[in-house]
């Protein structure tokens, strides 16, 4: 099983180094997705990939998961549109205090519209995208907990997956 892990699908170039390791420019997530149309690679949505790990299934060598981080807008208006061509599911990891901002990341009505075209699925990407070690247990549980609780009460659905902000060796 491997995961292909995005954040952002650009239109333009990004010259910024720590921006540049985040995006992806959307004709190379295109040709990415049409390769794997092509070579017959088997895409998991990430709660498949955990239920068949969980109740021991095998899972293909030719298996991929593909995820996004932040909620980013362009996941809906550069990657949903490729993702809807071959049918591929995704999960968004959300970052919910960014929600608040509709320009750069998306609004509750994007996530919904998402939700429904059977495709994305959503898990929690912690509340603020603060830096988890070092927390104390009660900002780190504000973090997971408040995350998990507010997405379910406004998708009114399960939201049972979660990823790490920062997750590079080191942050935690």
């Amino acid at each position: 099983l491997r995961t292909i892990n995005n954040h952002s699908i650009t239109d333009a170039c990004v010259k910024n180094d720590i921006y540049r390791q985040m995006t992806t420019h959307r004709e190379s997530f295109a040709e990415q997705m049409k390769f794997l149309s092509e070579n017959n690679y088997n895409i998991l949505s990430c709660d498949e990939a955990v239920n068949m790990i969980k109740t021991n299934v095998p899972i293909s060598s030719k298996s991929v998961c593909i995820t996004f981080e932040d909620g980013f807008k362009d996941n809906l208006t550069n990657a949903l549109p490729v993702l809807q061509r071959y049918g591929f599911k995704a999960t968004i990891f959300l970052t919910v205090e960014y929600i608040k901002n509709g320009a750069e990341y998306l609004d509750w009505s994007d996530i919904r519209s998402l939700l429904k075209t059977g495709l994305i699925g959503f898990g929690a990407h912690s509340l603020s995208h603060k830096r988890l070690q070092g927390l104390n247990r009660n900002n780190l549980e504000k973090e997971l907990r408040m995350s998990k609780r507010i997405l379910e009460d406004n998708l009114k659905t399960a939201i049972d997956l979660f990823a790490y902000p920062f997750g590079s060796y080191g942050s935690f």
